[in-house]
């Protein structure tokens, strides 16, 4: 079997083994033609066989027993079905690079052409920016970045590479949780006899008990990258629980 490159001429010859089986490994993306020939059968050739990257392509040959000097050739479009894998990938070709509006000619954003994929959420508040290693600005970033919503992992932390320096992830394109607050204060004013007056104050922080959650971890390799460790006010008088306090003036 002899599988030659249309574009630069290259060819690869091999040999299959008792069952018939073959295989053509670390060929360079192009369109070839693939040429079978055993003694007593025809020879049969196979045009335009596209080979895209990470893809497996098989296809099976049924050799006939030949009459003196009898080719044939078989002309193919591209594989639809590929069952040498149970892989799905999608080749983004030049043309569709040159034609698709980019904003900022991004290129993740190329990922948004394959099925199934998403946008990252627009809600919420947007957390520092993450980063590769210590005393660097930002890791590399291999894919989408799918939000969880879980305080033990907020996001995807399998897509995100350290950097040796700035990496390729961009701003603000992971989102943290939304913050909910209510304070109530309450004041009672007073006269005891005609000359004190007295002021009775209660305050109400976080009125709701509403659970704020802090920024996840933003540091690539550390064991908290992607957790939430904390609220969001850890402490102070927007704590991490309500909290309730009375006062008392008096004025002479």
């Amino acid at each position: 079997m002899t599988m030659r490159n249309l574009a630069i001429g290259e060819q690869r010859t091999v040999q299959t083994d008792r069952q018939g089986n073959y295989q053509f490994a670390a060929l360079r993306a192009g369109h070839y033609s693939i040429e079978v020939n055993s003694d007593g059968f025809q020879p049969q050739i196979v045009e335009n066989v596209a080979i895209e990257v990470g893809r497996t392509v098989m296809h099976d040959f049924r050799l006939q027993i030949a009459a003196a000097s009898e080719r044939v050739t078989v002309t193919t479009d591209s594989f639809i079905i590929e069952r040498g894998t149970s892989s799905v990938g999608h080749v983004i070709d030049q043309q569709t690079v040159q034609e698709i509006p980019l904003n900022g000619r991004y290129f993740l954003d190329l990922g948004l052409l394959v099925a199934g994929s998403v946008t990252p959420s627009t809600n919420g508040f947007s957390t520092t920016p993450s980063r590769g290693v210590a005393n660097t600005l930002r890791p590399n970033v291999t894919g989408r970045i799918r939000t969880i919503g879980r305080v033990d992992q907020w996001f995807d932390t399998l897509v995100f590479v350290p950097a040796a320096g700035f990496g390729n992830l961009g701003r603000n394109v992971i989102t943290g949780p939304s913050f909910n607050n209510t304070d109530l204060s309450v004041t009672k004013n007073a006269m005891i006899g005609d000359r004190t007056r007295v002021q009775l104050r209660t305050e109400f922080f976080d009125l709701f008990n509403h659970t704020n959650f802090g920024a996840p971890g933003i540091v690539v390799g550390t064991p908290a990258f992607g957790q939430i460790t904390s609220t969001r006010f850890p402490t102070g008088e927007s704590g991490s629980s309500r909290q309730i306090q009375f006062a008392v003036k008096l004025d002479l």
